[in-house]
Parts: C-alpha cells; sequence; structure tokens
C-alpha cells in the first residue's frame, strides 16, 4: 500500500493537472472563437454553444457511467465531478 503522504502528493498532483486542462480547454476557445468562427464561417454562437454543449454532456455522462461499470456507489463522486465541470 501506498504511504499516506505519497497519495496525498499524487492526489494533488492529478487535481493541480485536472483543473489546469479544464481551465485551459475552457479559456483557450475563448482566445480561439474569432478564428474559428471566421475559418469556419459559423455564428460565433454556435462557437461557443458547442462549448457550452460539450461541458454539458461532460457533466451528465459521469453518473450513467458509474451505473454501468458496475460500482456500489456510482453518483457520490461522479455527481460531484460532473457538477463541478458543467
Amino acid at each position: 500500500m501506498i504511504p499516506h503522504r505519497h497519495r496525498l502528493v499524487v492526489i494533488s498532483a492529478l487535481g493541480s493537472i485536472q483543473f489546469l486542462t479544464w481551465g485551459a480547454s475552457f479559456y483557450l476557445l475563448c482566445v480561439l472563437a474569432n478564428l474559428i468562427s471566421e475559418d469556419t464561417r459559423w455564428p460565433l454562437r454556435w462557437v461557443i454553444g458547442g462549448l457550452s454543449l460539450g461541458f454539458l454532456v461532460a457533466g451528465l455522462v459521469p453518473p450513467r457511467v458509474g451505473l454501468s461499470s458496475g460500482s456500489p456507489c456510482p453518483f457520490r463522486a461522479d455527481t460531484r465531478c460532473g457538477i463541478v465541470r458543467s
């Protein structure tokens, strides 16, 4: 078993990486949305709406995956994670 101190370091590192990647995925579109809109000739609302839809799906899917995985308590962790991501 991994000592408590090492688990804390691993969990903190994974949490920090997840925080940065989700933040980057959200704020990167703020920088690139106009370029994407111009290049694809889609309205800017569609580009931003696509990101919002993606976050909504990312928030709704984890609890259902948890249910299908046979986890004894699929909602407790997955739902909190999904709500934060939405």
